[in-house]
């Protein structure tokens, strides 16, 4: 396993170690919790980018000479400028001999994979079948002390799959309803495991989706809004009566951010008794500081990739927030 940063600070340079300061004071605190030795560590770059702008490592697309346009392109930063370019193939070489790599910080997570650390920090990604977990740079604390927890929760899950021989994902049945015969069968499924999870999905103040997992590995969906097919009005209205049967058994319901889910099917004459548990309110308990989307959440308790990255549409639909 092995730390890739981006580039070192001053106190970095002139200690000759990789962290220094309070950053490798709160690298250490985070490293200990994660249970975790010294791992090697390198930079992407040796030099201090100029003004301490890392765009001084790039040409701006617009600005870029002809002999630069050939070189690795960074999607908001522009071309890597020619004499930086020992840098990023030797670290590229460094990490081809690992079998674990966590950069921390974006230029290091775009020289490896191309993506952003906004995108997949916390979430497992593969470059050349080596395994890539992105975190936050250890200076970002100067900043931003609460994301000392994020870092080391992040470490905390790194370390652990890097002991894995290979990390294993979990898989899951998705079923579409496409009638109210398929509706009994989900409930069947939700009685038999006693709870549930919901989500609702809307668009013009209307429920467009319905989806219920009685288990992390089974997902009901219900399209009401299919731009395929419809559901006739009897059939609807059975699938609605179904989803009222649903909530009212005594099982226990689970959510993300439940006011939202709660306040449209109420809208829409769903009534729901008693608690429904809300995994937003739950980690907000837990971790004030922590953001509450469910996308944070999931890289931190779970071992989930970045499913918002999965969904065809605009940007500003991939990247909404759910919080």
């Amino acid at each position: 396993m092995m730390m890739v940063l981006d580039y070192p600070s001053v106190h970095d340079l002139r200690s000759g170690s990789s962290v220094t300061g309070f950053p490798a004071k709160m690298l250490g605190i985070a490293m200990r919790y994660a249970g975790m030795p010294q791992p090697p560590m390198t930079f992407l770059f040796h030099t201090l980018p100029r003004f301490s702008n890392p765009s001084t490592y790039f040409h701006a697309r617009k600005d870029c000479p002809d002999e630069a346009r050939g070189n690795p392109l960074h999607s908001q930063l522009g071309y890597l400028k020619s004499e930086f370019l020992p840098d990023y193939h030797r670290v590229r070489d460094e990490c081809s001999k690992q079998k674990f790599l966590v950069p921390m910080g974006d230029l290091a997570l775009w020289c490896l994979t191309g993506d952003k650390m906004l995108d997949h920090r916390g979430t497992i990604l593969y470059w050349n079948n080596i395994r890539v977990l992105p975190t936050h740079n250890p200076r970002s604390f100067l900043k931003d002390h609460s994301l000392l927890p994020v870092l080391a929760m992040d470490l905390k899950k790194a370390w652990q799959e890097s002991l894995k021989p290979r990390s294993v994902f979990p898989r899951r049945t998705l079923h579409i309803v496409e009638n109210p015969g398929d509706m009994h069968r989900c409930i069947d499924a939700c009685v038999k495991s006693g709870s549930f999870a919901f989500d609702v999905e809307t668009k013009a103040q209307q429920i467009t989706v319905i989806c219920f997992a009685p288990s992390s590995r089974e997902v009901y969906v219900v399209p009401f809004w299919n731009p395929t097919s419809t559901f006739s009005f009897k059939d609807e209205l059975q699938l609605w009566a179904l989803i009222q049967l649903l909530f009212l058994l005594p099982l226990k319901r689970v959510a993300q951010n439940a006011t939202y889910d709660l306040t449209y099917l109420g809208a829409h004459g769903i009534h729901v008794p008693g608690v429904v548990d809300d995994t937003m309110l739950m980690s907000h308990s837990n971790e004030i500081e922590w953001p509450k989307s469910l996308g944070f959440l999931g890289s931190i308790y779970c071992n989930e990739k970045s499913w918002k990255l999965m969904r065809v549409g605009k940007v500003k639909d991939r990247n909404k927030k759910d919080e």
